[in-house]
Protein backbone atom coordinates (compact mmCIF):
# COMPACT_ATOMS: atom_id res chain seq x y z
CA UNK A 1 0.00 0.00 0.00
CA UNK A 2 2.83 2.58 0.76
CA UNK A 3 4.38 2.00 -2.51
CA UNK A 4 1.21 3.81 -4.33
CA UNK A 5 1.93 7.08 -2.33
CA UNK A 6 3.55 8.37 -5.29
CA UNK A 7 0.82 7.88 -7.96
CA UNK A 8 -1.95 9.15 -5.82
CA UNK A 9 0.59 12.19 -4.68
CA UNK A 10 0.69 12.83 -8.62
CA UNK A 11 -2.95 12.65 -9.40
CA UNK A 12 -4.11 15.18 -6.28
CA UNK A 13 -1.56 17.69 -6.33
CA UNK A 14 -1.44 20.45 -8.85
CA UNK A 15 0.15 20.50 -12.16
CA UNK A 16 2.04 23.45 -11.58
CA UNK A 17 4.05 22.08 -8.24
CA UNK A 18 5.39 18.81 -9.78
CA UNK A 19 6.29 20.65 -13.05
CA UNK A 20 10.07 20.86 -13.74
CA UNK A 21 11.77 23.99 -14.05
CA UNK A 22 14.36 22.61 -15.69
CA UNK A 23 13.86 20.34 -18.50
CA UNK A 24 17.09 19.51 -19.38
CA UNK A 25 17.44 17.58 -15.94
CA UNK A 26 14.20 16.01 -15.21
CA UNK A 27 13.56 13.87 -12.21
CA UNK A 28 11.25 10.85 -11.50
CA UNK A 29 8.92 10.30 -8.48
CA UNK A 30 8.75 7.32 -6.26
CA UNK A 31 7.46 6.06 -3.05
CA UNK A 32 10.49 6.70 -0.07
CA UNK A 33 9.70 5.80 3.31
CA UNK A 34 12.08 5.95 7.08
CA UNK A 35 13.43 3.41 9.15
CA UNK A 36 10.16 4.05 10.76
CA UNK A 37 8.06 2.80 8.18
CA UNK A 38 6.66 6.86 7.36
CA UNK A 39 6.01 7.47 3.42
CA UNK A 40 6.67 9.90 1.50
CA UNK A 41 7.42 11.29 -2.02
CA UNK A 42 10.80 11.19 -3.20
CA UNK A 43 12.39 12.33 -6.05
CA UNK A 44 15.54 11.29 -8.19
CA UNK A 45 17.26 12.60 -11.43
CA UNK A 46 17.06 10.45 -14.24
CA UNK A 47 20.13 9.39 -15.45
CA UNK A 48 21.63 9.90 -19.19
CA UNK A 49 18.16 12.01 -20.19
CA UNK A 50 20.20 13.22 -23.02
CA UNK A 51 21.42 9.59 -24.25
CA UNK A 52 17.77 8.43 -24.12
CA UNK A 53 15.37 11.52 -24.72
CA UNK A 54 14.75 10.01 -28.27
CA UNK A 55 13.63 6.97 -26.68
CA UNK A 56 11.20 8.62 -23.97
CA UNK A 57 9.47 10.76 -26.62
CA UNK A 58 8.95 7.16 -28.20
CA UNK A 59 7.18 5.66 -24.94
CA UNK A 60 4.88 8.99 -24.56
CA UNK A 61 3.38 8.64 -27.77
CA UNK A 62 2.78 5.35 -27.27
CA UNK A 63 1.14 5.74 -24.28
CA UNK A 64 -0.65 8.53 -25.48
CA UNK A 65 -1.96 6.12 -28.24
CA UNK A 66 -2.99 3.15 -25.51
CA UNK A 67 -4.80 6.10 -23.39
CA UNK A 68 -6.77 7.14 -26.86
CA UNK A 69 -7.89 3.66 -27.33
CA UNK A 70 -8.61 3.44 -23.73
CA UNK A 71 -11.24 6.16 -24.29
CA UNK A 72 -12.69 4.94 -27.24
CA UNK A 73 -13.25 1.28 -25.55
CA UNK A 74 -14.89 2.90 -22.95
CA UNK A 75 -16.76 5.28 -24.60
CA UNK A 76 -18.43 2.50 -26.78
CA UNK A 77 -19.65 0.58 -23.16
CA UNK A 78 -20.99 3.72 -21.57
Amino acid sequence: MKAAIAAVHLMLVPLVLILNDDPKKPVRYGARTDRWGNERVGTTPVKDWITYQSESAILVKKCDALYSEMKKHIAQDV
